[in-house]
């Protein structure tokens, strides 16, 4: 059996595992933790430069190949309704800057799957706004993606919203499929409240 999880709850600090990513907005970035939830703000950048806000690595010690990745989470404070936060996933270095396909959950609903590059440009796919839910309404949701072979399918409180081949992102990752890696969270000008991270 090569099952492996991981599971991230009751917050009182950082995990040993996450980390910022070198180049994103960290000086426009704060962590706190109340009611054990981590709650991450980023408060200005629009800039890929600075891959459009701030960046945690998570679960830096592991590589993950097919997985069920699941969040409960809560978006405040989006300074306007494009503002949105995002997960990626076979996330690898690249000399020195991240790679991966990307889901952005965005405030207004409007969603869309993505691939970023080693020169931290986004490649979105078409935007999602069929069966979306807006996160803009103040309640929890849970966040869903699930990774089988090339196949990635993105949930919102278990509403199947988009399903995908990452195969067609990959000529801007250089032509090679990504068939492992890690996972990061995006926050753009918005605030994200964590309440649990479970990844099989």
């Amino acid at each position: 059996d090569d099952t492996v999880t991981a599971t991230y709850k009751d917050f009182t600090a950082l995990p040993s595992d996450w980390s910022i990513v070198d180049g994103c907005d960290q000086n426009n970035t704060s962590v706190s933790f109340s009611n054990n939830e981590m709650v991450v703000t980023n408060k200005a950048t629009t800039s890929n430069s600075l891959y459009y806000g701030s960046v945690y690595h998570i679960g830096t010690e592991k590589l993950w190949k097919d997985f069920t990745f699941e969040m409960t989470m809560k978006m405040t404070s989006a300074e306007d309704a494009n503002r949105w936060f995002g997960i990626g996933y076979h996330t690898q270095d690249v000399a020195g800057y991240m790679v991966g396909y990307l889901m952005n959950y965005r405030n207004n609903g409007d969603s869309a799957f993505s691939a970023f590059n080693s020169s931290k440009s986004f490649f979105d796919g078409d935007r999602i706004n069929k069966q979306n839910v807006k996160l803009s309404d103040g309640q929890y949701h849970k966040i869903k993606i699930v990774m089988e072979g090339h196949t990635s399918k993105h949930y919102i409180d278990d509403k199947l919203i988009v399903e995908w081949d990452v195969r067609d992102r990959n000529t801007h990752l250089g032509g090679n499929s990504l068939n492992y890696g890690g996972f990061a969270l995006f926050v753009n000008r918005s605030t994200v409240r964590i309440k649990d991270i479970s990844i099989v």
